[in-house]
């Protein structure tokens, strides 16, 4: 007790007298013993009722019992059932594998704490290099890319075009509204690049070079991401959340 209070002093914390009375308390409250209700004690309260006094360690004061853990690792397709019902009615059942695939990856600790980090990284906005140049360049937070590239995995910037066929339209509007549960940045390039194919249709000779390009289901940042192995950079609180969502399972 002694040492820890010197150590304390030491660090410029406090002076010596001060860091010696803190480390006497704490060892008194470690010493005490667990204090529990009285068996003829009918009184309810902070400390009393089914709750009994608790001696914790450092870094936790409580246990938390009245909320709900993280939702995650369900399907959101299968379990979404006027969803379920329409592609069906409007004839894209065709498509309800790739689409309970898909819901299924979309609630997974690893994708929904991509959704988080893109939601609390905005753009940010490089107007200068180091050497003074001027570039006007957007930086994404890695994690807007990764789901960019899960979009256009699943074919939804260009389904209707690029394989044409009865509920077409619905299957991709399907998928779309299953992203958007998780994070809506990132639909938004996709809705562009989807409105632009009949548009520069009109132009043959434009669109055939351009059509490998806006029919591919990968974008060159989900390339680069890709050779990244789905980056881990704990830095962002990738990792952290992950782990955190998997605990709540």
């Amino acid at each position: 007790m002694i040492n820890d209070a010197f150590r304390a002093a030491q660090h410029g914390r406090a002076s010596f007298k001060h860091c010696l009375l803190r480390a006497a308390a704490f060892e008194r409250c470690r010493r005490a013993p667990i204090k529990q209700r009285p068996s003829n004690d009918k009184r309810r309260g902070p400390f009393y009722g089914d709750i009994r006094w608790k001696r914790f360690g450092p870094g936790k004061t409580h246990d938390v019992t009245n909320q709900v853990p993280p939702l995650a690792g369900y399907n959101l397709f299968s379990s979404d059932a006027a969803l379920a019902a329409a592609i069906e009615r409007e004839g894209a059942a065709w498509h309800r594998e790739a689409l309970t695939r898909d819901g299924a990856a979309l609630a997974t600790p690893d994708v929904l704490a991509l959704a988080d980090l893109a939601n609390r990284h905005a753009p940010e906005l490089s107007t200068f290099n180091p050497r003074g140049e001027r570039i006007d360049a957007l930086e994404f937070h890695p994690s807007w890319h990764t789901l960019l590239g899960l979009l256009r995995r699943e074919g939804l910037h260009a389904l209707p075009f690029s394989d044409p066929q009865p509920g077409a339209m619905v299957a991709r509007c399907a998928g779309y509204f299953l992203h958007a549960q998780l994070e809506s940045g990132s639909l938004c390039p996709l809705t562009m690049t989807f409105a632009s194919i009949p548009v520069l249709q009109r132009e043959p000779a434009l669109f055939a070079t351009l059509r490998d390009k806006l029919y591919s289901p990968r974008t060159r940042s989900a390339r680069r991401a890709a050779r990244a192995e789905n980056f881990r950079d704990d830095r962002h609180g990738y990792d952290r959340k992950a782990r955190r969502l998997r605990r709540a399972q």
